[in-house]
């Protein structure tokens, strides 16, 4: 329960009932770990305080609350079309959390443990919510009962989160993350009294920078800095389950590698698709922010390279002649790619291709951004093409010789010496 810092959500209608709930029993054990507890004793409140579920430890959430379907008439009762609104009420409210937080949500309940196999899980099923590899969960189902049980609460959880990698991961980040975060912002509040954010916004305008991108900068390096995740265990993060499918290792790749939504701003990496073309921006981020009184986005200069989709024969040639088997895909001086572009696109983008084009001439054609290192490691190799400088080749029959000799000594057998070499120094 280390792992577990912070607020919990629980959400079950026998909170406040008349009749003894096991629920009663499970928010005690909580509130006794020193964990604060949020109680929710019926959907369509949960429901309303959703947007504020931004950092949640963990839920807990009734799977059978007769009576409180979120989108169902007060009159329809628990018979057949109650009960499928009822559990319909339930999933609906976890696709809601999800577009909030990212947070494990423990579904307890008073079901038979058969039934939670039969109809629970079958429903979460049906809903895209679950999945018959564990390791890749973030709903666990448990009969009230059994999860009580010879105080099998809390061994019961940490059990689940340590073979669950996507939890146990969030859970190890985000306790380093804000602890990180809290021992920053003290620290800067008590060298300046307070005074910090307008020191930076000051000296960012200045610098004639722009103050937003400044601050979250300096206090997201600042932040980063000082998370250390040594402490991951590995068996954790690779726990249970099968190899990851050819389509799942694709879809993680693109992620790390292209942003496709809320791009702010201009940066080096922006990745735009007009008629057939792509135009890849390489101009530093520090020349693509308006600076003059008055300028604005619009009027900024990207720096573009041209690149084209290639061809199934052109991949080929490229693989037979580029690819090497400890390096991968080694682009010539004059080239770039990028994988994995719109599905399965690769684009090939030329350094010799170069245009200077203002932003509002292409702000319409961006489909996304390419991520550092990726678009850091094209900028270094299209400075060094800038700045390459061409030398005069030897002669042919000096390049002939040269390797003749060479094949010549691989050829000759090593002869072994009968007495040992001794060498003296003078």
């Amino acid at each position: 329960m280390n792992l577990l810092n912070g607020i919990a959500v629980i959400v079950d209608d026998g909170i406040n009932s008349k009749t003894p709930d096991k629920i009663t029993e499970i928010i005690k054990k909580i509130q006794e770990k020193g964990i604060p507890t949020v109680l929710i004793d019926n959907l369509a409140a949960a429901h309303n305080f959703v947007p504020n579920f931004l950092s949640v430890n963990f839920f807990i959430v009734d799977w059978s609350m007769p009576g409180q379907p979120t989108n169902t008439p007060e009159e329809v009762g628990m018979g057949e079309a109650g009960a499928k609104a009822n559990y319909q009420s339930v999933i609906d409210f976890v696709q809601a959390i999800k577009k909030s937080c990212f947070a494990p949500i423990f579904i307890f309940t008073n079901e038979s443990e058969s039934d939670i196999g039969t109809e629970i899980i079958s429903k979460l099923k049906q809903a895209d919510l679950y999945f018959d590899d564990d390791s890749k969960n973030f709903i666990h189902p448990r009969n009230k009962t059994e999860i009580l049980k010879d105080d099998n609460l809390f061994k019961d959880i940490d059990k689940w989160l340590n073979k669950t990698p996507s939890i146990y991961l969030l859970k190890t980040w985000e306790k380093k993350l804000l602890s990180a975060k809290n021992e920053i912002f003290w620290e800067l509040y008590d060298k300046s009294k307070g005074n910090w954010p307008r020191i930076l916004w000051n000296q960012s305008k200045k610098e004639k920078e722009e103050p937003s991108k400044f601050m979250h900068n300096t206090v997201s390096q600042l932040i980063n800095n000082q998370i250390d995740l040594n402490e991951i265990e590995e068996n954790k993060i690779i726990a249970g389950g099968g190899e990851p499918t050819l389509e799942e290792i694709k879809n993680i790749i693109t992620k790390t590698m292209h942003q496709e939504t809320h791009l702010c701003g201009i940066k080096p990496g922006d990745l735009f698709k007009k008629d057939s073309k792509y135009y890849l921006n390489i101009r530093p981020e520090c020349d693509t922010v308006p600076r003059r009184e008055g300028e604005s986005e619009d009027e900024i200069e990207l720096y573009l390279i041209k690149g084209r989709k290639i061809s199934a024969d052109t991949l080929k040639k490229i693989y037979d002649e580029e690819y090497k088997v400890d390096t991968g895909f080694t682009p010539k001086v004059t080239n770039a790619f990028v994988f994995l572009l719109e599905g399965n696109d690769i684009i090939k983008f030329s350094f010799k291709k170069l245009s200077i084009l203002k932003f509002s001439e292409m702000k319409t054609y961006r489909i996304c951004r390419l991520l550092s290192p990726y678009i850091t490691r094209i900028q270094q190799r299209f400075a060094s093409f800038i700045g390459r400088v061409g030398d005069i080749r030897l002669p042919e029959e000096v390049e002939r010789n040269f390797f003749a000799s060479l094949a010549n000594t691989q050829n000759q057998s090593p002869t072994v010496s009968a007495e040992p070499e001794i060498h003296t120094i003078e």
